[in-house]
């Protein structure tokens, strides 16, 4: 009975606060209330009046997109503090059925990046889950939920040294979009990649990293777009 009863309270007490600051264990209760909170996200992203709002070109600019980040927004940063047990919610999410959704969560996942106090989210939720969650996007088929995915690989070059160590993995996968079917994906993909590889190639810590971004940005530098 004891064992009933905590169980209940800590369900309760993540139901109104969500998961912690900190990476929330892999356990059943945080998957459970990490798939609890993604209902909540898109169904503040899917209200009906804002479905109503124009779309627009892009979804960082339309109408729609704005408002449905702004609904979302504290639901997805407490769905991001849970950790890895948030991964799978979070994939579902940008793999949507409704492309504003699935649009509007691989943005706020490349920008989610400081708690509800301001402080920087830990940096090992955002090497094992946001990272990771971007480069799965670059495979998507919708091609802006590929160029968000881009933009926010190419942003965490510079916000922390564990996110950029991290960050040596994506450039093969950024690479693959040199032959992308939209010209948008493949400018950005360039981008995102030289941010990342000038970075590493300050900044890296290990001599074969920085030596592997320094040959990487060589080649982006010859190229020049893709």
């Amino acid at each position: 009975m004891r064992r009933i009863i905590v169980c209940l309270i800590s369900l309760t007490f993540a139901s109104a606060v969500g998961c912690t600051a900190n990476p929330a264990p892999d356990t059943a209760v945080s998957k459970a209330r990490a798939a609890e909170l993604a209902k909540e996200v898109r169904e503040a992203m899917t209200e009906p009046s804002l479905m109503q709002l124009d779309q627009g070109r892009m979804a960082d600019t339309g109408l729609r997109g704005l408002r449905q980040r702004e609904a979302a927004f504290p639901i997805m940063l407490k769905l991001i503090e849970c950790g890895k047990a948030a991964e799978g919610p979070l994939w579902e999410l940008i793999n949507d059925a409704d492309e504003n959704v699935q649009r509007s969560s691989v943005i706020l996942v490349g920008r989610t990046r400081v708690t509800r106090d301001l402080k920087p989210i830990d940096p090992q939720t955002l090497v094992e889950l946001s990272i990771p969650l971007l480069e799965r996007a670059l495979t998507s088929k919708d091609s802006q939920v590929r160029y968000f995915a881009c933009a926010g690989l190419g942003d965490f070059a510079t916000w922390s040294d564990d996110c950029l160590e991290r960050l040596k993995l994506s450039l093969p996968k950024l690479r693959e979009l040199q032959n992308d079917g939209d010209q948008e994906v493949r400018n950005l993909g360039w981008i995102a990649s030289n941010n990342i590889a000038a970075t590493l190639s300050a900044r890296a810590k290990q001599p074969e990293d920085r030596q592997m971004a320094t040959r990487e940005l060589e080649q982006l530098q010859r190229e020049k777009s893709w």
